[in-house]
């Protein structure tokens, strides 16, 4: 029989070795818990397993042809840009005119259509092949964005208020891409309402093509 100096030596100590057991046992479950939880979250993440299953089809994938084939498959086919005007002055003169009016469907009839942006803008582009190659859903659907947020900006904040042109001017030198020419940087000197002049961007890139001149996109500084 253990003598009682030694007994009392020895009741804390068993007491410490089942608490520190008891504090150490859930840590441990919860350790393999999250251990097996991870395991299993990875497999999830790493399943591609769909890639193999019938019908998957990488559209990066797609030749260019094929994808422009797909984006035109809803769009009449044009050869030549309809409306406009028959030169630059001549379309930037129409623009103010359907600012001063406030005429919204008049600057419509002045940008290019998703139509011929699909047959006559978008294949002469480089970012219609490498190394620049976009899918021209996602270019028209960027491109077109920009158009409509410089629309309502210009409807909104200058339409109706009396701004008059007093001269345009763009880059000297048009970019070429194919039988499209396109006028860039192009900035509007005007006179607003109470006769103060300013130097003013309201419209994009100019596209000239066999004749005809039309906005790109109406982004703006609005």
């Amino acid at each position: 029989m253990p003598h009682p100096s030694i007994s009392r030596l020895l009741v804390p100590f068993a007491l410490c070795v089942l608490g520190c057991t008891a504090d150490r046992a859930p840590t441990a479950r919860h350790e393999r818990t999250e251990s097996s939880t991870t395991r299993s979250e990875a497999r999830v993440v790493a399943d591609t397993s769909y890639r193999t299953r019938p019908g998957y089809v990488i559209d990066s994938a797609m030749p260019r042809e094929e994808l422009l084939r797909r984006f035109r498959a809803d769009t009449r086919p044009v050869t030549r840009l309809e409306g406009g005007a028959a030169s630059r002055d001549a379309l930037v003169r129409a623009f103010f005119d359907a600012l001063a009016a406030s005429d919204a469907a008049a600057l419509d009839r002045l940008l290019v259509t998703r139509d011929e942006w699909g047959w006559l803008v978008f294949p002469e582009s480089p970012f219609s092949r490498p190394p620049y190659e976009q899918r021209p859903d996602a270019a028209w659907i960027l491109h077109a964005a920009g158009a409509a947020k410089g629309r309502q900006r210009l409807l909104e904040r200058v339409a109706g208020r009396g701004i008059r042109l007093v001269a345009h001017r763009c880059a000297p030198t048009p970019m070429r891409e194919g039988p499209n020419r396109i006028w860039r940087d192009c900035a509007s000197r005007v006179r607003r309402a109470d006769g103060e002049t300013s130097t003013v961007r309201l419209f994009g890139a100019i596209l000239e093509r066999g004749g005809r001149f039309k906005f790109l996109t109406y982004q703006n500084d609005l």
